[in-house]
């Protein structure tokens, strides 16, 4: 699961971003940290989104989890924006040699 939250969520979130509309890539963190919370959700099963923050232990791990995996998409996002910027300047033909 940690593979997902961590490695899945992020790249899947940034690569559909950047293939639709890489003007958007700025959301990706927060849309990632969304479905990532989800997952969790989902993942928890029986026990409740409120149980979990009742609980300093839990409380703690999601929320230094979720801190993590947007850090992960942050660099993720800007590592596309680049990308994008160089495909950009490429397509207009302003390159460093003009």
């Amino acid at each position: 699961m940690e593979l997902l939250i961590f490695g899945g969520i992020p790249v899947l979130t940034v690569a559909a971003i950047f293939l639709v509309k890489r003007k958007l890539l700025w959301a990706a963190p927060v849309i990632s940290a969304a479905l990532a919370l989800i997952v969790y959700t989902v993942a928890l099963g029986p026990v409740s989104m409120a149980e979990v923050f009742r609980n300093s232990e839990w409380r703690g791990f999601l929320l230094l989890d979720m801190l993590i995996q947007f850090g992960i998409t942050a660099m993720l996002s800007a590592i596309a924006g680049f990308t994008a910027y160089i495909i950009r300047r490429k397509q207009t033909g302003s390159g460093l040699s003009d």
